[in-house]
């Protein structure tokens, strides 16, 4: 971000809730970009709105974070009301890095 004022990516794969890794790593990437002004030009199979998928985790995610819930003693009421289990922050997210 310091060096150049433009980056292109091309072939860019679609992120989801079950590459959570990848997709916070995308979005700290977009910030810094906005940040210094430098723009981001994508190429990607899927239509931009559509670039972080953010339909249910799949099964084992699932259990991950039932086992998560269950290390931390939570009740699923609990659980409901906290963004790590509704996926709230990833939609917040979403929108703002379509808005940028």
């Amino acid at each position: 971000a310091r060096s150049f004022s433009h980056v292109l990516i091309r072939d860019f794969p679609q992120l989801s809730i079950k590459r959570k890794t990848a997709l916070r790593r995308f979005i700290v990437m977009m910030d810094i970009f906005y940040d210094r002004s430098v723009k981001l030009i994508i190429s990607s199979e899927v239509p931009l709105q559509d670039i972080i998928c953010l339909k249910d985790a799949d099964a084992k995610a699932q259990d991950e974070l039932r086992l998560l819930m269950d290390d931390l003693k939570l009740t699923m009421e609990e659980a409901r009301s906290m963004a790590l289990f509704t996926g709230e922050a990833e939609v917040y997210t979403q929108r703002r890095a379509l808005s940028r």
